[in-house]
């Protein structure tokens, strides 16, 4: 039974180690890519209009961040629970963009579908008509990236899983 524990803890400890390689290296990469468009557009615009590019650019930019390491996270956690790549990335899909397609379709679908993961990430980038405030839309987000991250977690640390 000890074996088991700590065998659980091992594994726990190296999939939080995942979900933290891969936040820093998405928030790392994306900002880097986002700051460096940002800056070949203000050059180019300089020459013909520098107020194109908007002021708040830098907001779109950590936004954009934040939506893509939420998916990704979440990408993650349904590896973690399905144990294949495969219909992970189909059940990714599916509940980035059928699932709100079905959701706001059905009556009072408007209601619940601010809340599903890529009208969220759409309220932040102000893609959409503002239904939510910025702090809610972030909440939604984490909350997207972080409860299947911590039911995947709870699932392999349980004793008799079989965790890789």
């Amino acid at each position: 039974m000890g074996l088991h524990r700590a065998q659980a803890e091992v594994e726990r400890g190296t999939d939080l180690a995942k979900a933290a390689v891969l936040t820093g290296a998405a928030l790392t990469v994306l900002v880097l890519v986002g700051g460096l468009g940002y800056g070949y557009g203000r050059v180019v615009t300089a020459r013909h209009d520098p107020a194109v590019l908007p002021p708040d650019a830098w907001r779109q930019i950590g936004a954009a961040a934040l939506v893509r390491v939420m998916a990704a996270l979440l990408g993650l956690a349904f590896g973690a629970l399905l144990r294949n790549g495969a219909v992970a990335v189909v059940v990714l899909m599916a509940v980035l963009y059928v699932i709100p397609l079905v959701v706001l379709s059905l009556p009072g679908g408007e209601d619940v579908g601010g809340f599903l993961p890529l009208a969220a990430g759409l309220e932040l980038l102000r893609q959409t008509p503002q239904t939510m405030p910025a702090s809610t839309a972030v909440a939604v987000c984490a909350a997207w990236a972080l409860v299947p991250l911590a039911i995947a977690l709870a699932v392999s640390r349980r004793p008799g899983s079989t965790s890789r």
